[in-house]
């Protein structure tokens, strides 16, 4: 889970680096604006859109202001959509009056199965660019235990060795909160005080250890939908999308690549719900339940391998809780593997699409959905 900004910072203070005095304004907050920048103390701000992607400097989505014509930019910048992301969170910082910049991140290198620290004394640049231009003012050191010695040698070469408390806090962080990702770019020096200020925080928690945080169950709810939330918490993978057909799968790599035929059509998924592995009827139902709540889809396509999962099980459920709420949405469902010729059966006594082929199973919704268009 990506963290935004504010929160990642947020996590930076405690554990004792550093930040930009700032606050978090939203379309509720607004009309305090004035009384919440009583903490900058000049006139100038950073205005940066709190959305989960890179580039936001290039993008648009961070700029220069000054206090008296912040109003104005918020105002703009809320609402609007950058490279895809609507901004509801803005954060107004005070700007620094910076004198040296570094980059520096942990991550997790699953190839060595140890902890990456990369740093360099170029910050503020895109550290893949950085590598193939100046690829000997970066220093990689991957490491399982920290060695201080070791760490402040590798800093050392490149300059950068005072910037050893830093990594060790970010450690700290990365260690106690489950992080696959700690990054400050960039990491600043100041004119008026000798302390490293992190400017920018980009920190990535390991989905899969969200059970153990429950401090973060806040940031899940506030980035996903409504039914994001209601599927989690009935223990079923659920992403929403911005295209008009409604995806069941089992398996990630199967649901991916039903995402990517209908691509390939030129269909786009309004969402996609994995049901895993084993689902029975009843569970069948309730995914259904979920994908097709999503306003204003055109067509469903079902995708299932059977392994453990029973193909005439999924039929059931399909059929079942297509009589019960009377849905006359186009649909096509392909079910391949344990108790399929039952499945078939079940489905065509039903006059229910079924179709052995991925990619024909889309042409067949695709021609649905237009002719029902007509």
């Amino acid at each position: 889970m990506d963290l935004c900004e504010y929160e990642g910072k947020k996590l930076f203070e405690k554990y004792d680096i550093s930040i930009p005095r700032s606050v978090l304004i939203t379309k509720d907050n607004l009309y305090e604006l004035d009384s919440k920048l009583k903490f900058i103390r000049d006139n100038n701000v950073v205005i940066k859109a709190q959305i989960l992607t890179g580039g936001r400097m290039k993008a648009g989505a961070i700029k220069f202001s000054t206090k008296d014509k912040a109003q104005a930019e918020i105002n703009d910048m809320l609402g609007k959509e950058f490279k895809g992301f609507k901004v509801n969170q803005i954060l107004v910082e005070e700007m620094l009056s910076i004198k040296k910049e570094r980059y520096v991140a942990l991550t997790i290198d699953r190839t060595s199965k140890k902890i990456l620290m990369i740093c360099s004394p170029d910050g503020g640049i895109d550290i893949e660019e950085l590598a193939k231009t100046k690829p000997g003012s970066i220093c990689k050191l991957p490491f399982i235990e920290f060695d201080p010695n070791e760490i402040h040698k590798q800093l050392k070469f490149i300059e950068c060795d005072e910037l050893l408390p830093i990594i060790r806090k970010m450690l700290n962080l990365m260690r106690a909160n489950d992080a696959s990702l700690v990054e400050i770019n960039p990491l600043v020096k100041v004119d008026d005080s000798d302390d490293w200020v992190a400017a920018d925080a980009k920190v990535v928690i390991d989905d899969n250890a969200l059970f153990r945080h429950p401090n973060f169950l806040e940031c899940v709810a506030n980035r996903s939908s409504g039914l994001e939330v209601e599927a989690a918490n009935k223990g079923i993978n659920y992403v929403e999308l911005d295209g008009d057909v409604g995806v069941i799968g089992n398996g990630a790599g199967l649901v991916m690549a039903t995402l990517d035929v209908l691509k390939e059509f030129g269909v786009t998924a309004a969402n996609f719900l994995d049901i895993g592995g084993g689902a029975d009827f009843e569970k069948v139902k309730s995914c259904l339940d979920i994908v097709l709540k999503h306003k204003d889809l055109k067509g469903l396509f079902i995708n299932i391998f059977g392994g453990i999962t029973r193909c005439d099980e999924v039929a059931k459920g399909i059929i079942e809780y297509k009589k019960n709420n009377n849905i006359d949405l186009p649909m096509v469902v392909r079910l391949i593997g344990t108790n399929e010729a039952r499945a078939k059966e079940l489905l065509e006594s039903e006059n229910i699409a079924s179709i052995d082929s991925m990619e024909q199973g889309v042409e067949v919704l695709k021609n649905k959905i237009y002719s029902n268009e007509k």
